[in-house]
């Protein structure tokens, strides 16, 4: 399943932000009952920097990724409905989007 995240400047002006750790965003995907099913950044590491990006009007950013439909245990996720979420984790603008309610029928 392809994820996006699309994060676009709607303002006139140009839009600064910080992010805590090279770490941008990240995708998470719950079950029914709302427990953790898979998260994009599990198993990941991320430099401990400060990063800054800027925005010019009306620029984006884009987020790719994809999941394989498998727990963070690398086991195939059941039949079942799920939701996914996508965070963008910019200091003092962290928002998650979503969700997207999806079924995996098997």
């Amino acid at each position: 399943m392809a994820l996006r995240l699309v994060i676009k400047n709607t303002t006139g002006a140009k839009t600064d932000l910080s992010f805590g750790s090279a770490q941008t965003h990240d995708f998470v995907v719950k079950d029914a009952d709302n427990d953790l099913v898979w998260r994009w950044s599990h198993d990941r590491a991320f430099a401990q920097i400060f990063v800054k990006k800027s925005l010019r009007p009306g620029a984006k950013m884009t987020f790719v990724s994809a999941w394989d439909q498998t727990t963070n245990k690398n086991r195939p996720a059941p039949a079942g409905k799920y939701r996914v979420e996508a965070e963008f984790l910019a200091i003092g603008n962290f928002a998650a989007v979503g969700p997207l309610h999806i079924e995996i029928v098997k």
